[in-house]
């Protein structure tokens, strides 16, 4: 005789007690998947985490390794502290987007006495200096020279120039390089502080490893305000490099800095000369060419545009 317990009616032959019991185990059974499923999503993220870790740190190691091959004559070069130079001379301009105020034809921030962006000392040699936030050598050269650099302009000895450029293939590169090229600009009262606090405040801090992970904007917008720069020109730079208003020059600017016949940062130009040995002989470079120029500490800086 065939069963009467057909599918789907076997609960109601239970008692109460032992539906009861089905219950708590269909409960018991619904909590045990969600754990698991909690440990595999908490494995994914782990996971996710990994590899961000991974890929920033392979990014620092990267800008690391490309800036110490960038600078090879730096790192060979010898101890003596002579001077070594080699020819330089601009390229036809790569420019077609519109200089920002104070910026040169050559993309070029200058300093002057006053230290204001775009300013010039009047009969001073000129000391040039390609870089790139995020160049290990150019941090070293930052680190070593900047505050020598900052008050030499100051003093009237130099006309002391920045061109900020983006090789090292990191968006902080580019967006930081655009600040520069609209602080020049819009604050430029507060240029070479801002310029001087990335390198020491959040460049810095990816190659002494006390940073664990590259600067962001925020950051640089921190850093922004910290040296003055007045509130509205801060919600301005922040728009500006997020909305790439200022990419195309940055790529421009690192065009030109190829079509100079430059290959690595920092490239430093000292009155119209490439010196290949910047850490042994820049200040017996500079001097040399001060000497020669005559420039004193009465020199006063004038506009350049």
């Amino acid at each position: 005789m065939a069963s009467r317990n057909t599918p789907g009616t076997a609960s109601s032959n239970m008692t109460k007690e032992q539906r009861r019991e089905a219950a708590r185990e269909a409960a018991k059974r619904l909590q045990e998947e969600e754990a698991r499923r909690a440990k595999r999503n908490l494995a994914w993220t782990i996971t996710g985490v990994l590899v961000v870790l991974a890929l920033v740190l392979g990014a620092v190691w990267l800008i690391v390794s490309s800036g110490k091959d960038s600078s090879a004559d730096n790192a060979t070069s010898s101890a003596t502290g002579e001077p070594a130079f080699t020819d330089f001379t601009f390229g036809d301009s790569q420019f077609t987007a519109a200089l920002p105020e104070n910026v040169d034809d050559m993309g070029g921030i200058s300093v002057g006495s006053d230290l204001t962006a775009g300013s010039v000392n009047e009969g001073a040699p000129e000391v040039r200096i390609y870089f790139d936030y995020l160049c290990t050598h150019c941090n070293d050269l930052e680190a070593q020279f900047g505050e020598q650099l900052t008050q030499m302009a100051q003093d009237g000895e130099i006309t002391l120039v920045y061109n900020p450029v983006a090789i090292m293939g990191q968006d902080f590169s580019s967006q930081s390089a655009a600040a520069d090229f609209f602080l020049a600009a819009n604050a430029p009262e507060q240029y070479i502080e801002f310029h001087n606090a990335v390198f020491s405040e959040l460049s810095s801090a990816v190659f002494d490893g006390s940073a664990d992970a590259l600067p962001t904007v925020d950051q640089m917008i921190g850093v922004a305000k910290e040296v003055g720069v007045p509130d509205d020109v801060v919600a301005e730079l922040q728009s500006a490099v997020e909305d790439g208003t200022l990419d195309d020059f940055v790529s421009q600017a690192t065009s030109q800095f190829t079509a100079n016949g430059l290959t690595g940062t920092p490239s430093v130009i000292v009155d119209g000369q490439q010196l290949t040995n910047w850490n042994t002989a820049l200040t017996t470079a500079i001097s040399e060419a001060v000497s020669a120029s005559g420039a004193s500490s009465d020199a006063s800086a004038t506009a350049t545009n």
